[in-house]
Parts: structure tokens; sequence; C-alpha cells
């Protein structure tokens, strides 16, 4: 009976991780009539309603990428407070995984493929983020900061950094 009683508690525990929409594969896109093939590039994946970012991991660093107004930054990723944010992760050369434990991210990129994570996080500040996957000689230094800031500092953010690659606003 014991034994029954655990299972039922993975099984309704695992289910409700399942069917979390912050976190899914690219092809799971709802609406997406390429939903049976993968993306060749950033260019090619289908558009949400959330704020997207596009992120490359390659050996030893993280690289985002704020498709509407063309600002890049370098191992620093910076999220809009209270908002759907889907990132968009891909890899140049290994397997890496970006993981920001404070925050429950954790999402594999790899090499020519595009996975997405979505989330919402309603506290702004500074968060940690590495890469959790061994990716050679350099992992130990592949890390980054999240940084969550009200949606008035990201859009001013935004539109002073247009076509830059530039450093995060400070949290408010």
């Amino acid at each position: 009976a014991a034994t029954a009683l655990i299972l039922l508690f993975v099984g309704l525990s695992g289910y409700s991780v399942l069917v979390n929409p912050y976190v899914s594969p690219s092809q799971a896109l709802e609406g997406d009539d390429r939903s049976q093939e993968g993306f060749d590039s950033f260019d090619d994946l289908p558009e949400t309603d959330d704020e997207e970012i596009h992120v490359r991991g390659y050996q030893w660093e993280w690289q985002a990428t704020y498709p509407g107004s063309n600002v890049t930054t370098e191992n620093e990723l910076v999220l809009p407070a209270d908002r759907n944010v889907t990132v968009w992760l891909t890899s140049d050369d290994v397997v890496h995984s970006l993981f920001v434990p404070d925050l429950g991210i954790k999402q594999d990129a790899f090499p020519g493929e595009y996975t997405r994570s979505r989330t919402i996080v309603s506290e702004p500040g500074r968060y940690n983020a590495v890469c959790s996957e061994f990716c050679g000689a350099g992992h130990s230094r592949m890390d980054a900061t999240v940084v969550v800031v009200e949606q008035a500092t990201y859009d001013r953010w935004l539109a002073e950094n247009e076509d830059t690659v530039t450093d995060a606003p400070e949290p408010g």
C-alpha cells in the first residue's frame, strides 16, 4: 500500500510539471504549422505575445539579444518584472544549460537547435546564472547575471541602447 501511495504522489507531482507552460521545447508552440520541424535560425522562430530574448551559449560565455531593439548583452540577461518572458536558447559549439537557481530556470541549449524557457519574475533584482552542463575546460567560468527591472526601466534601457552591445541597468 505504501508503494502505491508513493507512486500516486510521484505521478500527480510529475504531471503538474509536465503540463507547465513555462518550460517547453520549441516545437510545442500552439498555432505553429511547423510544429514537426526544427528552426534554422532565430529569424525562423514563431512569434509570441511574450517579451522575447534570444540567448546563444558558446565556450564560455552567454550572449543575449533583444530582437525588437537590436540590443545585445554579454553574460547578462535583462528581464522585465511581472511580464511573461520567452527565452529562446541555442548553442554555437557544444551542449550548454542555462541555470538560474533562484528563479527556477534550467534549460539546455543545443548546437543548431532552438529551445525555449518561459518565465515571469515578480521581484526586481540580480540573480546568478551558470552553465550546468559540463562544456569543456572553461566551464566553471561560464556564468552570467540575470537582472530583473521594472517595465519602465526595461523599456528605457532598450530605447537608450538600441543597436548596441551594452551593460544591464541597475535594478530599481
